[in-house]
């Protein structure tokens, strides 16, 4: 698992089966690198994709058995905005230009092959 952090965003790369239902005010972008996510809605209804957008305070339970990338944003930033209002579902699946292109950067990120230290 791989955990990084600024002051506006942060990533996590790894898996977890055992996800509870919860919300947050970041907004979240989840990627699969080689199993599909699957994510469930308040009201139960499960979504499966190779990647998602998950608005600010919207709750889920998201679940990969495989390695994924979850980017996450505060709303309030000029990125975390755009994302924010880039669809009007509070969960979507987004378009597969930019999940193949944050994915392939999570598995540079994780072969230690880039870093993001001078962001």
């Amino acid at each position: 698992m791989k955990v990084y952090f600024q002051h506006n965003w942060g990533f996590f790369i790894g898996s977890f089966t055992d996800n509870l239902h919860h919300q947050h005010y970041a907004v979240q972008l989840s990627i699969s690198l080689n199993f599909p996510i699957s994510i469930t809605e308040k009201h139960g209804n499960t979504l499966q994709s190779d990647h998602f957008l998950i608005k600010s305070n919207v709750p889920h339970q998201l679940s990969c058995a495989g390695e994924h990338l979850t980017i996450l944003f505060y709303p309030t930033s000029a990125i975390g905005h755009a994302f924010q209002h880039l669809c009007d579902q509070s969960i979507a699946a987004f378009t597969q230009d930019i999940a193949e292109q944050l994915s392939q950067l999570a598995k540079l990120y994780i072969r230690q092959k880039c870093n993001f230290s001078a962001l």
